[in-house]
Formats: structure tokens, sequence, C-alpha cells
């Protein structure tokens, strides 16, 4: 029998997962140790703290009362165990680790790949990942410790989140140089009605921002000529360049296209729409070195863009 002065992080660590993930199994999985392994070190932590710490419910497992108050110390540990490990890393200049980054399509497609590159010709053991997915995702993933770091285009939401703005950004018009509205660098309101527009699918930050600009100025969505619908930013760039209408895009993400002179920008008169995107993290959390490395290139890169 466990005796309570010899619980060991394997079985603190059992727990906090099994619980973290409602599954004996899926803790399994995250530590990489069989499943009767965690049953049986979960066994033996009750028996040591003499109460049960789970209810179960079929396949899944729900805490008691006493597993609640049990799970936010053992969070702290497993969390403190974490920041231990990080300055150890730090110690030993980032030689090697894991950076977990979640970001929106913006950031992640036409910002980071650049800051990535700089990050891993300085750490170049350093593993990073980077999940897409939209704003509420990305936030989820940092509150839950998926992502060290999360890259959004509004300030979060939630309050055990901070935000930090990193880019500034604007959404314009996109139109290939041979379309008729190609001749000028405006159009009026009015003309908006009639213009062919393609916009993102709903859920795109892109897209709320127009929809939030035209909201400003009275202009009803249902009055908008909308020709097609698209799941990418990269789909509303090719369905401008072959004469599909005018897209409703990031302006960061047709620098390229400029570039070669296969998109020219309009504007809308008299309408700004502007955004800015924020890198963001858990409040109370503690960011590992090579996130805190990370987020010191962005500042900088900001500093420079300013």
């Amino acid at each position: 029998m466990l005796s309570y002065e010899r619980i060991g992080l394997r079985h603190i660590e059992a727990f906090f997962y099994a619980a973290k993930k409602g599954s004996f199994t899926k803790a399994a999985q995250e530590l990489g140790v069989s499943q009767p392994t965690i049953s049986g070190n979960i066994a033996a932590l009750e028996q040591a703290l003499g109460t049960s710490l789970f209810e179960r419910k079929g396949k899944r497992v729900l805490l008691t009362e006493a597993g609640k108050i049990y799970f936010d110390y053992c969070e702290k540990m497993v969390r403190l165990r974490e920041e231990a490990l990080f300055a150890i890393e730090e110690f030993i200049g980032l030689s090697r680790g894991t950076l977990s980054l979640g970001a929106s399509n913006i950031p992640a497609v036409y910002i980071l790949p650049k800051v990535i590159s700089r990050f891993r010709n300085e750490f170049p053991k350093v593993v990073v990942k980077m999940r897409v997915g939209d704003s509420a995702e990305i936030e989820r993933g940092v509150l839950e410790g998926e992502f060290h770091l999360g890259f959004i285009g509004r300030m979060p939401e939630d309050k055990a989140l901070s935000g930090e703005s990193f880019a500034e950004d604007e959404v314009v018009l996109a139109v290939s140089p041979n379309s008729p509205y190609a001749k000028e660098d405006t159009i009026s309101i009015k003309q908006l009605a009639e213009v062919p527009l393609v916009f993102r699918e709903e859920g795109s930050a892109t897209l709320k921002v127009f929809r939030g600009a035209i909201k400003r100025h009275k202009i009803s969505e249902d009055g908008l000529n909308i020709v097609a619908v698209l799941g990418s930013t990269e789909s509303v760039k090719r369905a401008v360049r072959e004469g599909v209408g005018v897209g409703v895009v990031s302006l960061i993400s047709i620098e390229d296209e400029l570039e070669l002179g296969v998109v020219k920008v309009i504007r809308i008169e008299g309408i700004k729409m502007s955004r800015k995107f924020f890198w963001v993290y858990r409040t109370s959390g503690f960011l590992p070195p090579a996130a805190r490395k990370l987020v010191k290139m962005l500042r900088t890169a900001a500093s420079v863009e300013k």
C-alpha cells in the first residue's frame, strides 16, 4: 500500500491527466504509458489519500468533490514542474524542446513564417509546431495549455488571457488589373452595391471587419452583389485573378500579388477598415523560454516597422 509520504509525480500526473482528459485511456496516451499503469497509479493514490477521486460513468470519469479540490493543487504541481524544466532549458541555451503555437489564418500564413524562420536560424534545435484555427479555437487552446502562444485578429475575450498587438492590417478590395474597377483607386459607397464581391466564409475575421465597417455606415449586406463565398484567402485571391469578382481581403495577404502587379487595391470612399493582430497568452501562466524569445522577435519587428 502506498503511504502518503511516498506519493510521487507519476501518481500526480496520472490523476491530473485523467481528470483533464476525462479518460484513463487518454491519460495513458498523453503520458506514453499503458492504461493499467494509469489505473494502478490512481488506485494507489486514492488509497494513500483515503478517499475516492473519481466517479466512473461508463467510459468517462468525473471528479468527486475531493477530486476537484486535489486537482487544483495537482495542476499547480504539474505547471511548476514544467516551469522548472523550462528554466533549465533556458539556462542551457534553448538547445532542444518544442514551441507550440496556434494562429488564425492571416497570421499563420502571411506573418508568422518570416518570424519563425528567424527564430529557427537562431535556435535550430527547437521544434516549432503551429496549428491553424479560428480565433475562438486558438483562445481555447491557449487556455487549456495546448499552445504556448496564440495569434489572433482581436483582443482575447476571456479574462484569463492577456494580449498584445504585434501587427497592423487593413481590409481592402482587391481587383484584377483587367477589371473595369481597376481604373480607379476608390469607389463610392453607392458604387459598392454594384460591385461583384467575393467573400470569405462565415467565421472569417476579415469578413467580420468588413461587415462591421459597412454596418457603421448603415449599408445593408442584403443590398450587396455577392457572387462567391469561398473557404480560404488563397481561393479568394485566385478568384480575383481569374476575374470572378472583387475580393474582400487582408492587405497583408496580397503583398506578393501587389508586387507582381497581378492585383490592384481599391478602397471605399469614407470607409476605413483597419485592424490589429494580437499574440495571446495565459495571464497567470508561465511562458517558456522559446516563447519569450519569439515574442521578443515580434516586438523587435513591430518597432522596426513603426
